[in-house]
C-alpha cells in the first residue's frame, strides 16, 4: 500500500454511497419514465380535442400546459441520465482503486 493510497474500508464506504445514489436515482427514473408515458397520452387526448374543439382558446391552453409538463419530466429525465453516467464513472474509479 502506497503513502497515497487510502483504506479498504474507506473505499468500500464510499463505494456503498455511490451504490445507494444510483438506487435512488434509478427509482426517481422509474418514477419519471411512467410519468413520461402518461403524459403522452393526456398530449394525444388534448390534441384531439383541440381537433375537435376546432382550436379552442381552452384547448389550445390545456395542450400548451400539458406539453410544458412534459418538458420538464423530459428534462428531470435528462437529469437522471447525467447523473447516472456521472455515478457510473466513480464507480469505475472505486472499483480501480480497489483493484489497484
Amino acid at each position: 500500500m502506497t503513502a497515497s493510497a487510502r483504506p479498504l474500508q474507506q473505499i468500500l464506504a464510499d463505494r456503498t454511497a455511490v451504490v445507494v445514489e444510483v438506487a435512488r436515482l434509478n427509482s426517481a427514473r422509474l418514477r419519471y419514465s411512467q410519468l413520461a408515458g402518461g403524459i403522452e397520452i393526456e398530449l394525444l387526448v388534448c390534441r384531439r380535442q383541440l381537433e375537435e374543439s376546432a382550436g379552442s382558446d381552452d384547448a389550445r391552453r390545456t395542450l400548451d400546459e400539458t406539453s410544458a409538463r412534459e418538458a420538464l419530466i423530459r428534462a428531470d429525465l435528462d437529469r437522471c441520465d447525467a447523473q447516472l453516467i456521472a455515478l457510473d464513472h466513480r464507480l469505475a474509479e472505486l472499483d480501480r482503486e480497489l483493484v489497484g
